[in-house]
């Protein structure tokens, strides 16, 4: 029997692996994907940082406008011309060495009431980078939080699944 054969119905389990289209230079994109797909992997896993994507408050962009590496949309495009799914990482928080984890410097510097505090009432700091983390319960982060999340989803309306 052929240990290859899919069955109707049957899900065929994908490789995924990892790639911060953010991290690299667009140009570059179609490239290391193909060196993904020399690796053995049939589908791609990314992460969306909202610092980087939302770099100013209500400043967004996710197609490269103000810079070549914020083209998320243009990514999927480059991803789905080679046959590659993508699963995409969303989060306020998504540590992956980045700055505050990912959490706009910005929202921190104007709004320092959402700062965590530990049990000794001192501003919580990521270990690594020494930045401020914001409290993940405050009304007004989750309120950024909120339009952050409208923002991303709206401009991957096209991009759902089911299609």
């Amino acid at each position: 029997m052929d240990e290859t054969a899919t069955y109707p119905g049957e899900v065929t389990a994908l490789r995924p692996l990892g790639f911060h289209y953010f991290r690299v230079p667009r140009q570059r994109w179609e490239l290391m994907l193909v060196r993904l797909r020399q690796m053995g992997a049939d589908a791609v896993s990314t992460i969306v940082p909202w610092l980087w994507h939302e770099p100013h408050d209500d400043v967004f962009d996710l197609s490269g406008i103000s810079h070549p590496e914020r083209d998320l949309t243009g990514f999927l495009e480059t991803c789905q011309a080679m046959d590659l799914p993508v699963t995409l990482g969303v989060s306020p928080y998504l540590g992956a060495g980045l700055l505050g984890g990912g959490v706009p410097g910005w929202l921190l510097a104007e709004h320092p009431d959402i700062r965590a505090l530990g049990p000794d009432s001192q501003p919580r700091r990521e270990v690594a980078s020494g930045s401020l983390l914001p409290s993940a319960e405050h009304p007004t982060y989750l309120k950024y939080v909120e339009r952050w999340y409208l923002k991303f989803s709206s401009a991957l309306e096209s991009w759902g699944w089911p299609e």
